[in-house]
């Protein structure tokens, strides 16, 4: 693998609107699970778990804080 090469952006950092779409899960009361997909390797090929963390505590963030 060519991990230099890898273009993935974490939870917040391309162009989709989250907060938009955290919103909406507000809005339908949505209860269910979240499947999060997420390429967390670095230019080494090591995974970074402090990306991974910080992903989450987004996400978290979207979900507790009405926008």
């Amino acid at each position: 693998m060519e991990w230099e090469k890898l273009c993935t952006l974490p939870v917040s950092k391309g162009n989709i609107n989250f907060e938009k779409f955290f919103s909406f899960i507000r809005k339908i009361k949505y209860n269910g699970t979240f499947t999060v997909e997420a390429t967390a390797f670095d230019s080494q090929g090591k995974i970074d778990t402090d990306m991974l963390d910080r992903c989450f505590m987004c996400i978290k963030d979207y979900l507790n804080n009405p926008g």
